[in-house]
């Protein structure tokens, strides 16, 4: 996302809403300050909302086509750079790039988020480092209660042979856990009360609860804060 916001408002108007449903002109009223919570942080479900004011409620959406956005933009501002976890040095780059970064939105909302609101300031080094953090831990627990549901699911065994195949993936997330406790509380991703998982029932309940941390959230997801500033 290199170009200057400005600079999308300035093409031809293709993927965005159409000028007759604009509540909010930003050549006129100037852009929208990116909403951040208190650590520094765009807060999507607010960016959604404000940028959900500036259109007409009657206007549909209407995308040809999905794809990511970054909600840490321009891209120029996030280089690659060394992750220094014994220094904890964060990757700019990376940082912009996890899941916990990003929203699938129609694309014509992608654009006009670009086109109305100003790109949010750089967070702290110490930040962008637990945020990536955060995400990595959680990602890693997730592919190990992945795992195991594999395993259970494709295995002839009794419960009880079962229980004791899964040995190796209790200690697997024993040991995540206890790097996810390194993460200051106000970065972890999961309440670490219920993950505390030492059986087979417990590995399959997780596994869905931390999927929504470890992938990219969806357009209907993003749909939803929009439908709702829409309804209010």
């Amino acid at each position: 996302m290199g170009a200057r916001p400005d600079a999308l408002c300035a093409r031809p108007f293709v993927h965005l809403p159409p000028r007759e449903y604009w509540l909010s002109d930003p050549a006129i009223e100037g852009l929208i300050p990116t909403p951040l919570d208190s650590r520094g942080l765009v807060d999507a479900p607010a960016l959604f909302q404000e940028v959900a004011k500036t259109i007409d409620p009657a206007y549909e959406w209407e995308s040809a086509f999905d794809d990511p956005h970054h909600l840490q933009w321009p891209d120029c501002w996030y280089p690659t750079e060394a992750h220094d976890i014994l220094l904890k040095e964060s990757n700019p780059h990376e940082f912009r790039n996890l899941a916990i970064s990003q929203w699938i939105l129609p694309r014509v909302l992608h654009n006009w988020i670009h086109c109305v609101t100003e790109p949010p300031p750089v967070p702290s080094d110490e930040v962008m480092f637990y945020r990536t953090e955060a995400q990595r831990v959680t990602t890693s627990l997730f592919m190990t209660a992945r795992d195991s549901k594999r395993y259970i699911n494709s295995s002839s065994l009794r419960y009880r042979q079962i229980h004791a195949q899964m040995t190796p993936y209790y200690r697997q997330m024993s040991l995540q856990i206890k790097a996810l406790k390194e993460v200051p509380p106000e970065f972890r991703l999961v309440d670490l009360a219920e993950y505390q998982s030492g059986n087979v029932r417990d590995m399959l309940k997780i596994e869905s609860a931390l999927g929504r941390y470890a992938t990219i959230k969806t357009a209907d997801q993003a749909m939803h804060f929009v439908r709702r500033a829409q309804a209010a």
